[in-house]
């Protein structure tokens, strides 16, 4: 059987939870910091998660843009 070896496991997931936490707080600034050069079985699900974070803030700009525009055309 294959072992798993996981660096900085708890800090790694405590962070992963700050970060998840922050996003459902609205606050998309934050990230996970990623050291490449020790990827490991965690880092796929780190990454996926920045970038997940990424493409929500995004979509939260792109809907504050259209209501604002839906806005000035209702008082028009």
């Amino acid at each position: 059987m294959n072992e798993i070896h996981i660096n900085d496991l708890g800090k790694r997931l405590e962070r992963i939870e700050e970060v998840l936490a922050a996003a459902a707080a609205n606050n998309f600034s934050v990230q996970i910091e990623i050291d490449y050069d020790a990827c490991d079985e965690l880092t796929s699900v780190e990454t996926g998660i920045d970038l997940l974070i990424r493409d929500l803030h995004d979509e939260m700009i792109e809907r504050r843009k259209l209501a604002d525009e839906l806005e000035k055309i209702k008082k028009g």
